[in-house]
């Protein structure tokens, strides 16, 4: 950890990454998640998450400019 704050009744926490991996299988050409492979789970609010249907997702462009 490199260093923590409170904020009312939340924990601010910084930590390093020392180390990652991830599976090559689980991305596609683009280098982008294929979610007909994988399901994950997304956090939204207060425990809520939702998950992605590859059938019905949609992928937006980023505007430049």
């Amino acid at each position: 950890m490199v260093g923590h704050k409170t904020y009312g009744d939340h924990e601010w926490i910084v930590g390093e990454v020392i180390a990652a991996q991830f599976e090559k299988a689980a991305f596609g050409q683009d280098g982008m998640l294929d979610v007909g492979k994988v399901k994950p789970a997304l956090y939204v609010y207060r425990g809520h998450y939702l998950t992605v249907n590859p059938d019905t997702m949609k992928v937006t462009a980023k505007k430049s400019g």
